[in-house]
């Protein structure tokens, strides 16, 4: 029988114990946030920020003004990072229930706690753009998507010289999403970038009967081998194969170009792959939309609350995928990543990613999008539909100690629940807040 339950992620941890060390830097760059520049620790003492800051504001949900208060802070050492951020709001019709109508809202004010050690990367905080091997089954995963129904996860890696162990929990509480990943060099290349590499993975769902007919667990399996080097660049083709359990099977085949150090200023990653999904299955299917279209829950029109745009992995039919992905990061202040998965078939599967991070001495701007349900490439260019989220940060500093903080965000909310089935509709944020920070 196929262990789909807690133990999935403690036989990970478990694993990863018995690994001899290796250096962070043979960490997977696309793994989780694992080298997210937005939260990695800064290596000089003087590039690190640690501070408080307490900050009013107004805030629109949906159609309704609020005013809203917010305490953040920010403490990193050489190896460790916490944020947390905090906020209440209230409005003419009183405080704004969800902030604080559950205790695991305390738990959603911690935004990540990290460590990055020699050999072990443990993460806690909501996932964002989570990705597991190559992509086949987890990409992009958002756990964001419902933003006041948001859960901390945790992810960790930790690699050896011939071994590398992953895995990541969606909920610390381990009763959603869990998936696991074991890496094996056979020539123990893990230590340094490139060689010969095997995979082999495990995702499910707990919320899901274990032996009931809609649960989704998928089981993968890939290879990938250094094929060239020039000037510290490495060709890697790849391939890879998935099954999802009780729907269908789907295979990778590509080739990644990257560098890890380009003249100490720069990372860079490029992909070009084929991907061909048989019916029922669909690559990358725990991905930024999947909290909100999975077997128990769809998305419905925001403008009519009808039928969804969405399409389930149930009817999902068989077709080839195309997908191309660039990320460029110069260390600690600047990241661009994109990809697009286009769909050669009868329906609306293309997706679309993109990132950019920049961070200077008085600012932080972050940026992120992810849609789906498109056509092709040109559907890019059409309204922002209901298959979207989006978020956007921009924190600028006014003068000495004061700060203007704008976030804004384009999730989901739940509508109702019908025959076991929850719907979600689109919803925006905007919240402009000024305050001051304290340096510690």
């Amino acid at each position: 029988m196929i262990c789909t339950r807690p133990a999935l992620f403690a036989l990970v941890l478990g694993l990863a114990t018995l690994l001899p060390a290796a250096p962070v830097q043979a960490q997977e760059h696309l793994f989780g946030s694992v080298d997210d520049p937005a939260e990695l620790p800064r290596p000089a003492w003087w590039m690190r920020s640690n501070h408080v800051e307490g900050l009013a504001g107004l805030s629109l949900i949906g159609a309704q003004w609020r005013s809203g208060s917010r305490i953040r802070a920010h403490l990193e050492s050489r190896r460790a990072v916490l944020d947390l951020d905090g906020s209440v709001r209230a409005g003419i019709y009183g405080r704004y229930d969800p902030d604080t109508d559950e205790r695991y809202d305390i738990l959603r004010a911690l935004r990540y706690a990290r460590f990055d050690g020699q050999s072990l990367y443990l993460r806690v905080g909501v996932s964002d753009r989570t990705r597991m091997g190559h992509g086949l089954v987890m990409d992009y995963y958002q756990g964001a998507a419902i933003w006041d129904e948001r859960t901390v996860g945790a992810e960790a890696a930790l690699t050896g010289r011939f071994l590398r162990v992953s895995g990541m929990t969606s909920d610390v509480r381990m009763n959603r999403l869990l998936a696991g990943r074991v890496e094996f060099s056979p020539r123990g290349r893990l230590r340094v970038p490139g060689g010969l590499v095997i995979g082999v993975g495990l995702t499910t769902d707990r919320r899901f009967p274990e032996e009931g007919p809609r649960v989704p667990t998928a089981r993968e399996l890939d290879i990938r081998l250094t094929a060239a080097r020039s000037g510290g660049f490495r060709l890697e083709p790849f391939a890879a194969a998935a099954e999802y359990l009780r729907y269908g099977r789907g295979f990778m085949l590509g080739a990644d170009l990257q560098t890890d150090n380009f003249i100490d200023l720069a990372r860079l990653h490029a992909r070009l792959a084929v991907q061909y999904a048989e019916d029922r299955f669909v690559p990358g299917y725990f991905g930024s939309f999947y909290e909100v279209n999975n077997p128990s829950a769809e998305v419905i029109a925001s403008e009519t609350l009808g039928e969804g745009p969405a399409i389930g992995i149930g009817s999902a039919s068989a077709g080839t995928y195309l997908l191309s992905e660039f990320r460029l990061v110069f260390f600690e202040s600047f990241e661009f990543r994109t990809a697009f998965r286009r769909y050669f078939g009868n329906q609306r599967l293309s997706t679309f990613h993109v990132r950019v991070f920049l961070r200077t001495s008085n600012l932080f701007f972050s940026f992120g999008e992810d849609r789906a349900g498109l056509n092709g490439f040109l559907g890019l260019f059409n309204d922002v539909g209901d298959l979207s989220v989006m978020s956007f940060r921009a924190d600028y500093r006014l003068t000495g100690p004061l700060w203007l903080a704008v976030d804004a965000r384009y999730a989901y909310q739940f509508i109702l629940e019908t025959d076991e089935v929850s719907r979600y509709a689109a919803q925006r944020r905007f919240e402009p807040f000024v305050g001051f920070r304290v340096d510690l």
